[in-house]
């Protein structure tokens, strides 16, 4: 299978690119800030992060709190590192594609 399907960075961008009037919702797999950040510069308007919160809802209230905050500070720390100062400016980021 690993020649199989469409990956994630091509459904994105394309999706992107057709300027359909949706959101485009990318999820599955994702667990840093900085899978975010990737996603949002080829083309998605939000991020699910359904393993991470799970796992730390099977804790608490406070983990999932936790977590949130740092894929958050992630999220931020790799804009900075890309010197992007906003979201918005993050969707029109060039990002470089094997």
């Amino acid at each position: 299978f690993r020649d199989w399907g469409i990956s994630t960075a091509d459904t994105l961008h394309d999706l992107s690119n057709a300027k359909l009037p949706i959101s485009i919702f990318s999820s599955g797999g994702l667990r840093t800030g900085l899978d975010a950040a990737k996603c949002i510069a080829l083309g998605a308007d939000l991020c699910g992060y359904a393993g991470r919160i799970i796992k730390a809802a099977t804790n608490s209230a406070d983990a999932v709190i936790d977590q949130l905050n740092m894929t958050k500070k992630e999220l931020q720390t790799s804009m900075f590192a890309a010197g992007v100062p906003d979201i918005k400016t993050l969707r029109t980021t060039p990002i470089k594609r094997r």
